[in-house]
């Protein structure tokens, strides 16, 4: 799977328009490690950093 960087980080940025803490959105990736598998969380996590 793949394609989803550009989705992600529309999603990141409403988050921090919404009055989201960075903090909370890279907890919110880290938590989803386990779940989605450490690739696609770093993946995210990559993501959510050039957005942040």
């Amino acid at each position: 799977m793949g394609g989803v960087d550009p989705q992600l980080a529309g999603h990141v940025r409403t988050c921090l328009r919404l009055g989201m803490a960075r903090e909370e959105i890279v907890e919110a990736l880290v938590h989803l490690a386990p779940y989605i598998g450490v690739p696609k969380a770093l993946a995210g996590l990559r993501v959510a950093a050039a957005e942040l």
